[in-house]
């Protein structure tokens, strides 16, 4: 580690906000790409980072970097996107050990069929999906992404809002659909991803 990272980090450690925001301007974009290849999903990759950015803010007293910078920001992701993955596996396995013995024999049921999707995945059901989501901008935003399979950049330009509250939208979407659709999680989770 050189000398002018050594005094970089004892700015951080100072709570200098311009060193945070040169960190952020340097290193997000990379760390992004990194994570985005261990969780293969953007949205993902760029949540692991903003938290990993937060942490080292909230921490910045506490900041004790051996390596260089860099290293320790690339280390940072490896162990929060591994974290990431592993809880996600968690998260998956009790979603599927909690169903109930009606559910995994629909799920079975479901899943001899030709198109396991058209069971459940009817006019009905997208009017309900879209029905819970709330606001009409939020139902907008995840229509275009799920139905209309348009990335977050063309929703936001088609809408005149920001790619962030796009992405606020959607999380906000998916975590109401989690709480209002958990039945059904399990089966799409395992049986209609990518």
């Amino acid at each position: 580690m050189n000398n002018s990272e050594v005094e970089f980090i004892n700015l951080l450690r100072d709570g200098d906000s311009r060193a945070y925001r040169d960190l952020y301007a340097r290193y997000y974009a990379m760390m992004c790409h990194a994570a985005d290849r261990y969780v293969h999903d953007h949205f993902q990759a760029e949540c692991v980072v903003e938290n990993i950015m937060f942490n080292i803010w909230d921490r910045r007293d506490r900041l004790d970097i051996r390596t260089s910078l860099k290293s320790y920001l690339m280390t940072s992701v490896r162990n929060a996107c591994i974290n990431y993955l592993q809880s996600s596996y968690k998260r998956n396995e009790m979603l599927v050990s909690h169903l109930s013995d009606a559910d995994r024999n629909w799920i079975d049921s479901v899943t001899t069929e030709a198109l396991p999707t058209d069971a459940i995945i009817t006019d009905e059901t997208i009017a309900g999906v879209l029905d819970c989501l709330g606001s009409d901008e939020c139902r907008q935003v995840f229509a275009k992404s799920r139905f209309e399979n348009m990335s977050y950049k063309e929703i936001a330009d088609e809408l005149g809002i920001s790619v962030n509250t796009v992405k606020y939208h959607m999380k906000n979407a998916l975590a109401r659909l989690a709480k209002d659709y958990s039945r059904y999680f399990a089966f799409l989770m395992l049986f209609c991803t990518d």
